[in-house]
Parts: C-alpha cells; sequence; structure tokens
C-alpha cells in the first residue's frame, strides 16, 4: 500500500536486492529508495533497488537514478526479465527452463 512497511521490511531482513514498486500512495518508491539509502549511508551497504513500473523508461529511469535507484524493470514483466535482472544483480546463473 506505502513505503513505509517497505522500509520496516528492509530494515528487519536485510535483503539481497529490493524490486520497487514506484507508484504508491503517500510514500511512493522514490521517497522510499531515499530513506533505505539514508538507512544506508555509513553502514558500507549497498542493496540494489530495482524501479518496478508501468511507465516509460525514459520517462522514470532519470527520476529512479537520482533517488538512489540502481535499475528499471518495466511491468508486465516475465519470469525470464526478472531471472536476467536477478542473475545481473545477484551475480547468479538461474535455471530458466
Amino acid at each position: 500500500n506505502d513505503g513505509r512497511p517497505a522500509v520496516e521490511s528492509y530494515k528487519n531482513n536485510n535483503p539481497a536486492l529490493v524490486l520497487m514498486d514506484v507508484m504508491m500512495p503517500e510514500l511512493d518508491g522514490f521517497q522510499t529508495s531515499r530513506l533505505i539509502r539514508q538507512h544506508e549511508f555509513g553502514r558500507g551497504i549497498h542493496t540494489p533497488i530495482v524501479a518496478c513500473t508501468a511507465l516509460d523508461e525514459d520517462q522514470i529511469l532519470p527520476d529512479a537514478l537520482n533517488c538512489g535507484m540502481d535499475d528499471y524493470l518495466a511491468k508486465p514483466y516475465s519470469r525470464d526479465t526478472l531471472a536476467r535482472k536477478l542473475e545481473l544483480w545477484l551475480d547468479l546463473e538461474l535455471d530458466r527452463k
């Protein structure tokens, strides 16, 4: 529903990667990403944040990068597209059968 629970979940679970919905009411994905980056500051960590949105990449990517997101994933996305992002950011090789 909003980014506040996402920030708390991030703090409590230390995920390897965050898929961030951009369009959320109240605290949107941009604001949420900034809060995550503030939490990371001085801790020597950087969790990849991938913007997930149906908005056009050219329209959203500059704002996403400016707020601390690392990449973009267009909705709707396929399992294969998601797997490629996970492989890229988590240095994995997934079986896509």
